[in-house]
């Protein structure tokens, strides 16, 4: 009930409520295996996450492509989506070129 209205019972299918004093503590447990098959560095803070690696070859990029690929495979596992227009690339480097990959 809220504000004494009776509301609608909606089935969730995935994911945690908000608003709610729990949520937080909840979406910590339902991502809690978000890296376990992820062996690049990952940050997870609140709903955001940063998958990174130093690439020094070929190798390392492969890996760290296979990363991401196992980090979609588990978000799609749990029913999540990422917002791909705050996804992106970057490359740190100190070589006076760069290519960007978009």
């Amino acid at each position: 009930m809220v504000d004494g209205k009776e509301l609608e019972v909606v089935k969730v299918k995935s994911g945690v409520s908000q608003g709610t004093v729990l949520g937080p503590l909840m979406f910590l447990i339902y991502i809690n295996d978000i890296g376990a098959e992820i062996k690049s560095s990952i940050k997870v803070f609140a709903d955001d996450c940063l998958l990174y690696k130093r690439i020094k070859s070929p190798n390392d990029a492969n890996a760290h492509q296979q990363d991401l690929n196992n980090f979609l495979l588990w978000a799609d596992k749990w029913q999540l989506k990422f917002n791909t227009s705050k996804s992106y690339d970057l490359q740190v480097t100190k070589k006076k070129t760069l290519t960007l990959h978009l």
